[in-house]
């Protein structure tokens, strides 16, 4: 028996976890958020939903969230599964004691780094992510880079770091799209607005580029829709838009209107500071739309499957790549290319390499 826990399982992360467990083989309790809006099929997962903190005051929220740990505590007491394996922590000082006392019931840990460190905590929590990238037996991470990250900066084996792309679902529907915009080549930043995603960067070159460069200026639009938590970002933003091909929508998007804005680009804009990997990237690649990455992380990862799934770029040739990206748009398509990245990144494979490392890492009866 594994127990699979992810205290953040809505959205974007119940979408993952749900891809994953769907095709597990092994039985699997889910520990998971009260927000969990959808069901799972497979009879080898059993649901409990012990994370229930979402909805409290945010002098609750702690207390609640720990005695959630407490009593998964109780769970690998009575029940002893095999593994348990951490998808996220909400406290990672609270959570290492929580770990270590489920080692010292001889329960092995795994633990997946879908980010090396939480965005923009600097170096706050260095030495808690530390400790538990010590402790625990196994870490899966979605990249290369993300391997090398940790390897260099937290001193773990290469042995001890399994590589796993996140999971992308090619079967989502589609829906209908704006059409205003055709003839055009439009390019989207889509999402929680933060510094990190370095929109503000992105912008000043669009913009350098568009105000010496006519036939860009009148062929590529840029939207950037998603709600900015941070005033002072948002004015960056605005300060930094110097031509009219660039428009800025400051709201919180719905599911639909996501979904809408990735289906009417061209290519989705990933123009990342610092990351480890991003679920609009698995958004945006689902729907087969190409991307537009910076070097950060393991996002540029994908494009190693060929032309025409999109561009990454470098500090100081970003013009060069919009401008190719604009040639691309009306030139290329290459089904086969999109096909080898669908056949290694389709939930099932990534579901069975998963599980591959659990029988690694494990003397499984099933």
């Amino acid at each position: 028996m594994i127990f699979f826990i992810d205290p953040m399982s809505y959205r974007n992360l119940e979408k993952y976890d749900l891809g994953l467990l769907e095709s597990y083989r092994f039985k699997t309790v889910y520990f998971c958020s009260d927000l969990l809006s959808r069901r799972i099929s497979n009879p080898n997962i059993t649901v409990k939903k012990i994370y229930k903190y979402n909805n409290s005051s945010k002098f609750i929220k702690p207390l609640k969230y720990m005695l959630s740990q407490v009593l998964l505590l109780v769970y690998c007491l009575f029940l002893k599964p095999k593994a348990v394996h951490f998808q996220w922590v909400k406290a990672p000082s609270f959570d290492y004691y929580i770990m270590f006392v489920i080692h010292k019931l001889g329960i092995k840990i795994i633990y997946t780094a879908h980010n090396v460190l939480p965005h923009d905590s600097k170096d706050k929590y260095l030495n808690q992510l530390s400790k538990i990238y010590t402790l625990v037996d196994r870490i899966i991470c979605h990249a290369d880079e993300t391997k090398s990250e940790l390897m260099s900066l937290f001193s773990v084996a290469s042995a001890k770091i399994s590589v796993v792309p996140h999971g992308i679902d090619f079967t989502r529907s589609i829906i209908n799209v704006d059409k205003s915009n055709e003839g055009k080549v439009v390019f989207s930043i889509v999402g929680g607005i933060n510094a990190y995603k370095g929109i503000v960067e992105f912008v000043d070159v669009w913009c350098r580029l568009s105000s010496k460069c006519s036939s860009f200026r009148k062929t590529a639009v840029l939207y950037i829709r998603g709600k900015c938590n941070s005033k002072s970002y948002s004015k960056a933003i605005t300060s930094s838009i110097k031509t009219n091909n660039v428009i800025f929508s400051d709201n919180i998007l719905s599911d639909e209107d996501f979904v809408s804005t990735i289906m009417g680009s061209s290519y989705i804009v990933l123009p990342y500071i610092k990351i480890s990997q991003s679920g609009v990237l698995a958004d945006a690649l689902a729907r087969r739309k190409k991307v537009l990455v910076s070097d950060a992380g393991g996002l540029d990862d994908v494009l190693k499957y060929g032309v025409g799934i999109g561009f990454s770029w470098e500090r100081g040739n970003l013009e060069d790549v919009l401008a190719s990206a604009v040639v691309e748009e009306f030139n290329i398509e290459n089904y086969a290319n999109w096909q080898k990245l669908e056949k290694d990144y389709n939930w099932e494979t990534v579901s069975l390499r998963t599980q591959s490392i659990y029988e690694a890492t494990l003397d499984f009866e099933k």
